[in-house]
């Protein structure tokens, strides 16, 4: 039997900012209590605290869920992304001036100012213990930052473009960041390595999620696709995935030769000449035979040389 329910709105809540809201982050009090806050920010530099309540005056129906603004923060510059760290010490946002900026969340004291991105922060997330930030800009970068001092770990170039979206896998220091190529990555924040790469979306991607089991990611894209990964216990070694990332490069330079180079110049006999070969297990292993049957044929060349000298030698005494 199919189950269905309808949604109707219940509030709307008009000019809840004066411009766009760029993110909402929704903060349960407790694991056991089902009363949870949500926090919006916009581009009209205010960053809005709202209570979600079943007990307001203003609702026909007591059991209905309320929306109510109770703080209001302001900053210097226009907000692009905000949440709250997973030990719920410290309020986080990011601004259009390329800046990442960490406050207390009780007192609202400021406590770092991550500053390194050269286009706005359009995402980030803090790991589950506390240690790491990651950060996807604009400029296709993505930063790993220390929480406790600020500084900066790693910086690498992630993506070909605008990295749209990072997440940490619950309890652990393995990341995901998504982007505006159409790619999604599967990185380990530790040793910086590129563990698996998804490139099954005909659009960009702009959003993820894990599950609290850390055993799938969801992903959407432009192409009006919503993807679900789940894990396998197929073994992935990064260093495959370091050498499938060179042997694309150079397909990729390979072929803006090609198609820069006149056609009517090329013989179509000669194009399968051209095509570099792709480096494999197979291909070393073969390599590698290659150059043992070498070595071996060099030796017994050698051999056969000592023997002719030797027997010139008793043709002489003889």
């Amino acid at each position: 039997m199919i189950k269905t329910q309808s949604f109707e709105v219940h509030q709307e809540i008009k000019n809840a900012h004066s411009s766009e809201i760029w993110n909402l982050y929704s903060i349960h009090h407790s694991y056991t209590d089902k009363r949870y806050k949500i926090i919006t920010c916009s581009s009209d530099k205010t960053l809005k605290y709202w209570n979600v309540s079943n007990n307001s005056n203003n609702s026909i129906n007591q059991s209905d869920p309320t929306l109510t603004e109770y703080k209001t923060i302001s900053a210097i510059d226009q907000i692009t992304y905000s949440l709250i760290s997973p030990d719920r010490k410290y309020l986080i946002y990011s601004l259009i001036d390329n800046s990442i900026r960490i406050f207390y969340e009780d007192t609202n004291k400021f406590f770092l100012n991550l500053y390194g991105h050269k286009l706005p922060v359009l995402s980030f997330d803090v790991s589950s213990d506390g240690a790491l930030l990651i950060s996807g800009s604009a400029d296709k970068n993505v930063k790993l930052w220390g929480m406790d001092f600020g500084d900066c770990h790693k910086s690498f170039f992630a993506h070909q473009d605008s990295v749209t979206v990072v997440k940490f896998v619950k309890n652990t220091h393995y990341f995901f960041s998504g982007s505006k190529d159409r790619v999604v990555r599967y990185w380990d924040a530790d040793s910086f390595d590129l563990i698996m790469e998804f490139s099954d979306f005909f659009g960009d991607v702009w959003s993820l999620d894990i599950n609290t089991q850390g055993t799938a990611m969801i992903a959407v894209s432009a192409d009006f696709s919503i993807r679900i990964y789940e894990i396998s216990k197929e073994q992935v070694i990064p260093e495959w995935q370091k050498d499938k990332k060179i042997d694309q490069a150079i397909e990729d330079e390979f072929q803006k030769d090609l198609n820069n180079t006149n056609n009517s110049n090329v013989l179509n006999k000669d194009i399968d000449k051209l095509v570099p070969i792709k480096k494999s297990l197979e291909n070393i292993s073969f390599a590698e035979d290659l150059m043992d049957s070498l070595d071996v044929a060099e030796k017994f060349k050698f051999e056969v040389y000592q023997y002719e000298i030797a027997l010139e030698e008793y043709n002489v005494f003889e």
